[in-house]
């Protein structure tokens, strides 16, 4: 491993310590969030044709669109759909969670974490991995 890739150690104990409870966990209790996006200037800009024949598309020119779909999914099911269009912000997720995904959860303790970059805003206060994701908050949302 890389020395600018070896982890602290209190998250090095974290990860341990979250590998041993994963056995415990109920999966009918997990729900993991899945996002995806689109651009509309990732359409391609050329084409191929046979010699002598012409490509024929249409390509958006000068007005680029962000598409965000997220989704918790369960074990059994997609829950709580939800589709902006836009790019996703630390604002935009937290209010996702608020309005959309927490009502569908049944306890009032849960555990968020966020693994995307876009998602600064969800790592818990004091927290000093900078602006990579994949801090934990937990909160009493209920």
């Amino acid at each position: 491993m890389h020395a600018s890739e070896q982890e602290r150690p209190d998250v090095a104990e974290a990860r341990a310590a979250w590998k041993a409870e994963q056995p415990g966990l109920d999966p009918a209790r997990l729900v993991f969030l899945d996002e995806t996006g689109t651009s509309t200037n990732m359409a391609r800009l050329r084409g191929r044709a046979k010699r002598g024949s012409r490509v024929v598309g249409r390509v958006p020119w000068g007005h680029w669109k962000t598409m965000t779909f997220l989704a918790g999914l369960r074990h059994d099911a997609i829950t709580a759909p939800f589709v902006i269009d836009r790019a996703m912000t630390g604002a935009i997720f937290r209010q996702y969670l608020r309005q959309c995904l927490v009502p569908t959860c049944a306890v009032t303790r849960r555990r968020f974490s966020s693994g995307c970059k876009a998602h600064p805003a969800t790592a818990p206060a004091g927290s000093n991995r900078g602006r990579h994701g994949g801090d934990e908050m937990s909160e009493a949302l209920g």
